[in-house]
C-alpha cells in the first residue's frame, strides 16, 4: 500500500497530465507468467554494434506503459545518456519511422552516432545545464517520452527533472518521464 505522500505525488503527476515511470532493475523481480513482448525480444536479440546494456524486464515495462509501437504521427523521444548508442537503435527498431530520437550526452564522441536522415540527433552537453536542456527542447521538443539514463545520481536526476518536467516545451502534456536504474544511484 503506497504511503499518503506517494499517493499525493502520484496525484500531482496525474494532474499535470504526465506519467512518471521509475525503472529499477533487480535480479529478484519475478516476471513469470507474463507474456514476452516485442520490446523484450528486441532487448534479448540485440547484437549491436553499438553495444547495448539494459535490464531485460525494462522491455516489458516499457511496452506496458509507454506509447504503443504502432501509431500515427511522430513520437519524439529524448534520452539522457547516449553512451555507445545501442539504445537509440533499439528505440528505432521498436518505433520505426515514426521515431524522432534525440540523445543528450556529455561525451563529444557520441555525435558520431547521429543519423539525421533517420531522425536520430545527438546533442552534447550536461543534463544539469538548464540553458542547454531548454535549447534542446526548443530545437527538438516537446517530447512524448523522456528517458533519464544518464549519470544515475540523485543530484543530476533531480537537476534534469526540475528543468524538463515542468516545461511544456520539453515534455508534452500526457507525456512520459522515465528514470532508469534507480537501484544504481549514488
Amino acid at each position: 500500500q503506497p504511503s499518503a505522500e506517494k499517493r499525493k505525488q502520484a496525484a500531482a503527476f496525474a494532474m499535470l497530465g504526465v506519467v512518471l515511470l521509475v525503472a529499477a532493475g533487480t535480479a529478484s523481480v519475478s516476471l513469470q507468467g507474463e507474456a514476452v513482448g516485442e520490446f523484450e525480444r528486441l532487448y534479448d536479440s540485440y547484437a549491436g554494434p553499438p553495444s547495448f546494456d539494459h535490464y531485460l524486464q525494462y522491455g516489458r515495462r516499457y511496452e506496458a506503459h509507454l506509447p504503443p509501437r504502432r501509431g500515427s504521427g511522430t513520437l519524439r523521444l529524448l534520452e539522457i545518456g547516449v553512451q555507445s548508442g545501442g539504445s537509440s537503435r533499439v528505440w528505432r527498431e521498436f518505433y520505426g519511422k515514426r521515431l524522432y530520437y534525440v540523445g543528450v550526452d556529455i561525451n563529444r564522441l557520441t555525435v558520431s552516432l547521429a543519423l539525421p536522415r533517420q531522425r536520430t540527433f545527438i546533442e552534447v552537453g550536461s543534463a544539469a545545464n538548464a540553458s542547454f536542456l531548454s535549447a534542446v527542447c526548443a530545437k527538438h521538443g516537446p517530447f512524448d517520452v523522456i528517458v533519464d539514463d544518464g549519470a544515475h545520481t540523485a543530484k543530476l536526476i533531480r537537476a534534469s527533472l526540475t528543468i524538463l518536467f515542468p516545461q511544456s516545451s520539453c515534455l508534452r502534456e500526457g507525456g512520459y518521464y522515465v528514470i532508469e536504474d534507480t537501484h544504481t544511484m549514488a
